[in-house]
């Protein structure tokens, strides 16, 4: 018995026999093998591997998603009598974003962000503040959309939030453009979320100021 995490996908069974199946688990998300031979002709176990070959492709491939961690294949020996199973996790691959605020008069507290897909067809637009600390973030964002393209973000510093449901920052900061970011889903290792940090500070805005001072002198008086 074949449990995938991916409900439809693929799964291929060999032996060292040189037997082999390919069958979709459907929509339970199980494949069920009947009358398995659990012995060879020289009376030693057999081996089978089985390994989830994903979704069927319009060209006979076979594919995981990109935005899926996927197991290796698995090897067992069977039981007489007895049903084994083998289940495959597939666990979303999944990033969160770390904002570090800062500030030159030390105002970091209620500041909002917003954070919006950039990448077509992917929705994706949320507004966070930071804490007393500076800080905000942002959990179990999407690395891939469902063609398996890493999804381009922006984030944008917006300020202090208004009584009409606007935000504004003060004329005392130096504003900063927007910035662009990706996570790394090639990169990424099952049970360890990819974190992107993103740090801002907002300068005052200053001038300079002359200060020249004359010394005038007063005409002698004539004689």
């Amino acid at each position: 018995e074949i449990m995938p995490s991916l409900v439809g996908s693929e799964m291929c069974i060999r032996d060292s026999n040189d037997y082999s199946a390919i069958s979709s688990t459907g929509k339970t998300g199980i494949w069920s093998i009947y009358s398995l031979p659990v012995y060879n002709e020289v009376g030693e176990k057999i081996k089978y591997t089985v390994t989830e070959l994903g979704f069927k492709q319009s060209d006979g491939t076979y594919k995981i998603p990109e935005y899926y961690f996927h197991d290796e294949p698995q090897t067992v020996e069977l039981t007489e009598n007895t049903t084994t199973s083998v289940s495959f996790k597939n666990s979303h691959k999944l990033g969160s974003l770390l904002i570090l605020k800062s500030s030159s008069d030390k105002v970091v507290d209620g500041i909002y962000f917003e954070v919006k897909s950039l990448t077509d067809g992917f929705e994706y637009d949320e507004y966070v503040a930071t804490n007393s600390k500076g800080m905000a973030q942002l959990e179990n964002m999407e690395v891939c959309n469902a063609d398996g393209e890493e999804i381009l973000y922006e984030i944008r510093e917006l300020g202090f939030k208004q009584a009409d449901g606007t935000y504004k920052l003060p004329k005392r900061y130096v504003s900063k453009e927007p910035e662009q970011f990706s996570f790394n889903a090639d990169n990424m290792k099952p049970g360890r979320k990819a974190t992107y940090t993103y740090t801002l500070h907002n300068s005052l805005r200053l001038a300079s100021l002359n200060v020249n001072c004359l010394l005038y002198t007063s005409p002698s008086p004539r004689d």
